[in-house]
């Protein structure tokens, strides 16, 4: 199994070429499977990168230290999408750190509670 700076390297070289320098992607679900993938594969595209995961620990500070090295900047917010008042929170959060000209990116789990649809601060999208 490779690490999470191994997937990195790989991911960036089977991208195709575009850039997301200059912007800021959040990812639901980032500390592992699809939602390490995606925020790894934005990095990798340029983008600064703000990671959510319900409880933080070890897999999330991995996939944020892959991101500062690969010289993006990349946030950790751990906290439970399937809470509206923990949504809220993450909003707020988001908007005082890493908010700039933002995209959004979400993983099936976070679609299933709802957020995508009702998070009463959802930056736009792309």
């Amino acid at each position: 199994m490779s690490t999470v700076s191994e997937e990195a390297v790989t991911l960036e070289a089977e991208l195709p070429s575009f850039s997301l320098a200059g912007k800021t992607a959040f990812v639901t679900g980032s500390s592992r499977g699809i939602g390490r993938s995606i925020a790894l594969a934005l990095a990798s595209a340029g983008a600064d990168v703000a990671i959510s995961c319900n409880t933080g620990g070890s897999a999330a500070l991995e996939v944020c230290n892959a991101i500062h090295k690969l010289g993006r900047k990349a946030e950790l917010y751990a906290h439970n999408i399937a809470v509206e008042a923990e949504v809220e929170a993450m909003c707020n959060e988001f908007g005082a750190t890493l908010a700039t000209s933002t995209s959004w990116s979400t993983t099936p789990g976070s679609l299933a509670t709802g957020l995508s649809r009702s998070s009463p601060r959802r930056p736009g999208t792309m």
